[in-house]
Formats: C-alpha cells, sequence, structure tokens
C-alpha cells in the first residue's frame, strides 16, 4: 500500500442486478472509512449501481456495452460491437482518473473495464459470489491479480487456487432505528412463530404455488411474509382473499422486501423457505436464520444447487428439489421442523459458519494490499 500521503484510488465496476452492486457497495463503504481513498464506479448509465453510487457520494463514470450470454444469437453480433465500443470507453475513463487497482464484482459491465485494466497495467480484484464461476469471471480471472471467493477455495477449479482467497461474501450492516423497525413490525405483524418464504428478487411462481395449496394450514401455525415478485402480487391478493378475516391478519404477501424491511424480518423470523442465490444465503448467514432451500432449476451452471448442497452440508438448511416437492409435503416438512426447538437451535448455529461475518472487510483488505507501493 502506498505510503504517502497521495490519494488511494479505487474503481469499482460490475452491476446489472442487486446481487452484484449491493456486495459491491458493502465494500466499497468499508473503503470510505479509509480516509486515503477516492472511489470511483464504471457501470451501465441505466443501472442500479448508478443509483447506488450516487446515493453514497461515489463518483459514477458510465458506459455502454454489450452482454455476454451463453446461447447463440443474432444480438451477440451487435454486441460484440457494444463491447468494443465498451473498451474503448473505459480506456478513457480509467486513463483519466488512474486508479490503483480495479475491483469487479462481475456482471457483463466489467468485461471491458477488467479487459482495459489489463492493457493499462493496472491490477485487478474479482469477487465471485457463488460456489460456480460465472461466465464473466471465467472469461476475466486470467486477467486478476486476487479472486475473492464468497465459498471456500477448494469447491473451485484449481487453475484458479493460485490467487484465490477466501473472504465470504460481502454484506451491509443495516442500522435500522426503532422507530422503522417498529413500523415494520406493526406492518408484518411480526413474532416469534414468523415464516419467511423468499423467491428470489422477481418471486417464484413455483414456490408460490406450493405455498398457496397449504395456505390455510400455514396461517394456522406462522405468521408468514411472503415476497411473491411483482408478476405474482395480484394472484397472491387474491389468494389472501380466500381466507377468513382473521386469517389474512398471518399473510402479508408483498411483491419486493426492501433490504430495510429483509433485515429486519429476518431478524425476527423462526425459518424461511427460500430460493439459493449467493445473495440469500449471505443474508441467511448473517441472520442465523435456518432454511428450507430450493434451488431455482435453470440457474446458469447450476450454481443454485451446488450452493443449496453446500449450505445443507453445513447443517444450516435442508435443501430440496423443486421438482420433488409437492404443497403437502413442503408444508409437513416446515412444520416439523419449525416444531423441533432442538434442530431449529442447531441449524441457526450452523447457518451461522456459512459465510464470514467481516467479508466486506476481507475483501478491501485485498484491494488495499494491491495498491503498489
Amino acid at each position: 500500500m502506498k505510503q504517502n500521503h497521495n490519494k488511494i484510488k479505487i474503481v469499482i465496476t460490475g452491476g446489472g442486478s442487486g446481487g452484484h452492486v449491493e456486495p459491491a457497495l458493502a465494500v466499497a463503504k468499508v473503503l470510505q472509512n479509509h480516509p486515503d481513498v477516492n472511489l470511483s464506479w464504471i457501470g451501465m448509465i441505466d443501472g442500479y449501481a448508478n443509483i447506488v453510487a450516487r446515493d453514497n457520494n461515489i463518483d459514477f463514470y458510465p458506459i455502454d456495452t454489450g452482454k455476454i450470454r451463453r446461447y447463440v444469437s443474432v444480438d451477440n453480433i451487435s454486441d460484440i460491437l457494444k463491447t468494443i465500443g465498451g473498451v474503448l470507453q473505459s480506456l478513457r475513463i480509467l486513463k483519466r482518473i488512474k486508479p490503483d487497482v480495479v475491483f469487479s464484482k462481475s456482471g457483463f459491465v466489467s468485461a471491458p473495464v477488467v479487459f482495459s485494466a489489463k492493457l493499462l497495467g493496472i491490477p485487478v480484484v474479482i469477487h465471485e459470489s457463488d460456489i460456480v464461476l460465472g461466465l464473466t469471471n471465467r472469461l476475466l480471472l486470467r486477467m486478476a491479480k486476487k479472486l475473492c471467493c464468497g465459498f471456500p477455495v477448494r469447491y473451485y477449479p484449481s487453475w484458479v487456487r493460485k490467487i484465490a482467497i477466501y473472504t465470504g461474501n460481502p454484506i451491509q450492516r443495516h442500522n435500522v432505528s426503532s422507530e422503522v423497525s417498529a413500523k415494520i413490525f406493526q406492518k408484518y405483524n411480526l413474532k416469534e412463530n414468523t415464516l419467511l418464504i423468499l423467491g428470489g428478487s422477481q418471486g417464484s411462481a413455483a414456490i408460490n404455488q406450493l405455498i398457496w395449496d397449504e395456505l390455510n394450514g400455514y396461517v394456522n401455525f406462522f405468521n408468514v411474509v411472503h415476497q411473491v415478485g411483482a408478476n405474482n402480487i395480484d394472484q397472491a391478493i387474491r389468494e389472501k382473499n380466500k381466507l377468513n378475516l382473521g386469517e389474512r391478519l398471518l399473510y402479508h404477501p408483498v411483491a419486493y422486501l426492501s433490504q430495510t424491511e429483509l433485515a429486519v424480518i429476518m431478524g425476527k423470523s423462526k425459518l424461511a423457505v427460500s430460493r439459493t442465490g449467493a445473495g440469500t444465503i449471505t443474508d441467511l448467514s448473517f441472520f442465523k436464520l435456518p432454511a428450507i432451500l430450493i434451488p431455482l432449476p435453470t440457474s446458469a451452471n447450476d450454481h443454485a444447487r451446488a450452493n443449496a448442497r453446500y449450505v445443507e452440508k453445513c447443517g444450516g438448511a435442508q435443501y430440496y428439489e423443486q421438482s420433488d416437492l409437492t404443497g403437502v409435503k413442503l408444508f409437513n416438512t416446515v412444520k416439523n421442523i419449525a416444531e423441533d426447538k432442538n434442530k431449529l437451535h442447531k441449524m441457526s448455529i450452523d447457518i451461522a459458519t456459512v459465510n464470514p461475518i467481516k467479508a466486506a472487510e476481507s475483501v478491501a483488505e485485498i484491494i488495499l494490499n494491491e495498491v503498489k507501493i
């Protein structure tokens, strides 16, 4: 690390979904506590990263680039040209900023930035959230100095282990005021027997239906907070209206949960039924919330199943294939786990071991260590 009083310039790149942006922001907030660090963020002009960067006083530089697809498409031709344009834009921005290091949280927007950094001799640190390397990271890793891994290094290919360091997945710590917390408690009628159902950022029609098939049973045992996705909220309201008045008070379907709501609800819930994105698993681990995991069957590189198997192996969850579940089977599984206090307690302890609590600090330290003296 630099020992003089010059500012350490760090560029963050990555984005698209919150799964890329939120962990990057967690690292950025740690770096912002360093008095000598100056942060910039390169991303898509219409992306979530643009909003997040500006809301957190980070200089944002937009680029336009093409997507990296796993399948044949006529759009690949135009996207190759867009990616070349993205490289040229990234080169101009990096030459202007002159960063000491680039930190990439993946997403297709990171590809031209990392490639440009390599051309300019700027060290690159990459973070991989899933237990299976994503396509963009597989393509970019040979340009990186370090790979920060969301899961233990032994689960990654041997060819990347020489640059890999196990950090875990960064998570933001949300300091929720008592006033805001009280409003969330009231809105969702939060109790000790709250069951949280998460279908991923867009909701899961399959998981939703499994819950709705036995909704009367769930509200007889739990206070249910159900994130259904924007496309499914109308159906969820119709299902809620089938319940009697008292039961409706115990079923809370919502299109989307904010990070603040999620933090409060996870901290109060007894058990979760959830998809298995790396961000969700990180949250479950942080809040010590046992889970029944149902991976998305069509996830890229089958990473959802791999994530789920790892958490189950650690003891913090039970993993089921979506195709093996019926509404009755899922309900009975949820009920049996929830009624076994000893099992719940052990699962809570075990899921807390899935992700290191200071992952953001570890990633920030690795980034700073790549700054040339």
